[in-house]
């Protein structure tokens, strides 16, 4: 781009052959017309990629503000929950099926963290809508502690449907009861399952999310 300062051109402006004459900031500025832009074509990586990313940002936009709760240790400067889990995802949760991406959701995390995870981890069906969550008390290993709580995602990707519990039963109860709600529907629902607890400045740390597929 050319700037002309005192133009002896005036207050001119148009185009000249393949230059485009225009004032700007009481200046007269003169640059070349842009050249025809070859039609890209994203490579096969490049698409797979691209494709994989808008499978995995569909399937966690309605978790969005539940992932911050999930990545509350990790969130820095701009980050976001959703950031965090996409990264995650298109790392470990998708696999290549003749150039096309699947998303497998069940390693799919909603939270991540170093405190230890719940062992033998069951899910059962008591009636219509109602369930019990059981998993083994594991209080004396590494990070756990009795005082840990749970915290229970249940999503329906169909739907778009989500029911989050926060600060549920204790770990050292070894259970959660809960409902789902009339409006969510009874099956094919996935079910993330972590536990937390507060460190100093009311933060909370978290263990890494684990999927149970519903009936």
């Amino acid at each position: 781009m050319g700037k002309i300062e005192n133009s002896a051109l005036g207050t001119i402006s148009g185009t000249v052959g393949n230059l485009i004459i225009y004032q700007l900031n009481g200046k007269t500025v003169v640059r070349q017309k842009p050249g025809k832009k070859e039609n890209y074509k994203p490579s096969k990586i490049q698409l797979f990629y691209q494709n994989s990313f808008r499978v995995v940002q569909q399937f966690l936009l309605p978790l969005e503000d539940h992932l911050n709760i999930g990545f509350e240790e990790f969130l820095t400067g701009g980050k976001r929950g959703i950031h965090l889990a996409m990264s995650w995802a298109m790392k470990n949760a998708i696999i290549n099926e003749e150039d096309k991406p699947r998303l497998q959701i069940e390693k799919i995390r909603v939270s991540k963290g170093d405190l230890v995870q719940a062992a033998d981890l069951i899910l059962v069906k008591v009636e219509s809508k109602s369930y019990r969550l059981s998993w083994t008390q594991n209080s004396f290993e590494g990070s756990a502690r009795d005082s840990d709580r749970c915290h229970i995602l249940i999503y329906h990707p169909v739907d778009k449907k989500v029911q989050y519990i926060q600060n549920g039963s204790f770990r050292k109860q070894g259970f959660h009861h809960f409902k789902l709600l009339n409006s969510f529907p009874d099956s094919n629902f996935y079910l993330y399952f972590s536990f937390s607890k507060k460190i100093r400045g009311n933060k909370s740390i978290f263990s890494d999310s684990q999927c149970i597929k519903g009936f």
